[in-house]
C-alpha cells in the first residue's frame, strides 16, 4: 500500500481504500489528497486496478459459461436418453402390433398345422 503511508492511514484505512476503489464503488471518506499520491493514483493504481478487474470479471464469466456449458449438456443427455426410451418403446409396441396381426390372419386347421387365411393384415 504506497497511498495510506503517504496519505498517513492505518494499514486498515489503505486496505479498505483499496478495496472500496478496486470495485469501483468509492463512497469518498477516504479520498487521497497530496500530490505524490493523486498521481500515483492516476498513473499507477486505477489503471492496474482496472486491469486486474477486468481480467477477474472475464474470469468469473469463463467459469460461468463453463458450468452453464455443463448443465445443458446434462440435460441435453437426459432428453436424448429420454427419447431413445420412448423409440424404444415405440418399436417394440408397433412389433407386438405386427405379431399379433401375424398370428390373428394366421389359423390352425384340425391336425394343429397352421393354415394362412387369403385376407392380409393391415397396418
Amino acid at each position: 500500500a504506497v497511498v495510506g503511508p503517504i496519505e498517513g492511514w492505518t494499514p486498515m484505512e489503505a486496505v479498505y481504500w483499496s478495496i472500496v476503489t478496486l470495485t469501483t464503488v468509492g463512497y469518498g471518506d477516504l479520498v487521497p489528497t497530496k500530490d505524490a499520491s493523486v498521481w500515483f493514483c492516476t498513473v499507477f493504481f486505477i489503471p492496474s486496478s482496472l486491469f486486474f478487474l477486468s481480467f477477474f470479471l472475464a474470469h468469473v464469466a469463463k467459469s460461468y459459461i463453463q458450468l452453464h456449458a455443463i448443465h445443458v449438456t446434462r440435460l441435453e443427455r437426459g432428453m436424448r436418453q429420454k427419447l431413445e426410451r420412448r423409440r424404444a418403446l415405440a418399436e417394440r409396441s408397433e412389433r407386438a402390433k405386427r405379431n399379433a396381426n401375424a398370428t390373428a390372419a394366421n389359423t390352425s386347421d384340425s391336425n394343429g398345422e397352421i393354415v394362412p387365411t387369403t385376407a392380409s393384415p393391415k397396418d
